[in-house]
């Protein structure tokens, strides 16, 4: 399943604009629902597309947005994706998260894109059985996200994103995610899935996200 990457890019630019203008005012993290010539622009770089508005804080300064793996009930891949300051002079910011599955399900693509990063993770599918998923369904989106979904950063929080949720029994469970609270999110993950997620933490200053994304990378050697 092959995809131009300068559409991708292309798409990156227009999606991170579309969320810039539709910001939410109750919630400091808005999911933006795409129109349909959007959803048809993302198709041509992958196959689930969100796009997230963030209005930092004044006591969040700094944020560490990263991506975790779960398979069977217990996390297996977690990596740093940016870390530093909250954001610009405007303290707001826009998440792009565009999810692809290869044609045999043993893969994903995640492109993660914001207004200081745009990188690219390929995922590998396969639980401990080497059996590959048989449906997918957005666990974490827009379009899932009802008029009580009220999220508030503070400093030492931590925030599911955006997630997609992959089943090997047919068996897909609904997540409460009204508050994107992570413990929250995570504490409903079921055994027989794989969950991708993107995560948010949030600190009282940049010093503290650096020291933390510091320690995951630590970890990961």
């Amino acid at each position: 399943m092959k995809k131009n990457l300068v559409l991708a890019s292309i798409l990156a630019v227009s999606l991170l604009a579309t969320g810039c203008s539709q910001a939410g005012k109750a919630s400091d993290v808005t999911p933006v629902t795409l129109t349909e010539r959007e959803k048809q622009i993302a198709a041509l770089s992958g196959e689930y597309p969100f796009v997230v508005d963030v209005n930092y804080p004044e006591d969040v300064k700094g944020t560490v947005l990263s991506y975790e793996v779960w398979k069977n009930g217990s996390m297996v891949e977690n990596n740093v994706v940016m870390f530093g300051g909250s954001a610009d002079e405007s303290n707001k910011e826009s998440f792009t998260m565009i999810y692809d599955v290869s044609d045999d399900w043993k893969n994903c693509t995640l492109n993660l894109s914001s207004t200081s990063a745009r990188t690219k993770f390929d995922i590998s599918l396969l639980n401990k059985d080497e059996k590959a998923p048989n449906a997918v369904m957005p666990s974490f989106g827009a379009e899932d996200v009802g008029e009580e979904y009220n999220v508030k950063l503070v400093p030492g929080g931590s925030y599911v994103l955006s997630a997609l949720t992959y089943s090997y029994n047919n068996a897909m469970e609904s997540i409460d995610h009204k508050n994107g609270d992570y413990k929250d999110f995570t504490s409903e993950i079921g055994k027989n899935n794989t969950y991708i997620l993107v995560r948010l933490d949030t600190f009282a200053s940049e010093k503290d996200a650096e020291k933390y994304a510091d320690s995951m990378l630590v970890n990961e050697e």
